[in-house]
């Protein structure tokens, strides 16, 4: 059995320039836009929908013309999160859920529109993404309450 490997003095080190590292023939690092540009992700966006979605009294529906997935994707992250701290391992419940209410909302806006309906599925996915923060606040605040407090407090 024989490991042979050529000749290794053929092979030269990689050089060192003065930007740093040149071998692989990529450019340099300085002209790679950021990650989360890079991925789509745009956070003065999703604050903006996130607080029009908070918001109930200012309707304003411009910001969800161009739907995204990246907020929604947070806020069940968190959600998640929040259920796990709390003792709970739901996250299959959490995306059934998810997934249907946002066909029943894609069927039931499509049917109301009828053939002037352009709601697409990728929209309808992203506004119950967005409305899922009511639950994320809600799941936080339990997370602080001891066990069995509404049970106690309400009698339910």
């Amino acid at each position: 059995m024989s490991f042979d490997l050529g000749d290794v003095s053929a092979s030269a080190p990689p050089r060192m320039s003065s930007m740093g590292y040149s071998g692989g023939g990529f450019g340099a690092f300085e002209d790679e836009p950021p990650l989360l540009e890079e991925l789509g992700i745009s956070i003065p966006q999703i604050t903006g929908r996130t607080l029009t979605v908070l918001n109930p009294f200012q309707i304003n529906p411009d910001p969800h013309e161009d739907a995204d997935l990246s907020g929604p994707i947070i806020f069940y992250m968190l959600f998640g999160l929040c259920q796990l701290i709390g003792g709970k391992v739901h996250f299959g419940v959490i995306l059934g859920w998810t997934t249907l209410a946002s066909i029943y909302l894609y069927i039931v806006f499509n049917l109301l529109a009828g053939k002037n309906g352009s709601l697409d599925f990728y929209r309808c996915v992203s506004l119950v993404g967005y409305c899922q923060i009511f639950m994320v606040l809600l799941s936080a605040f339990s997370i602080f309450l001891p066990r069995g407090y509404l049970n106690m407090s309400w009698g339910v």
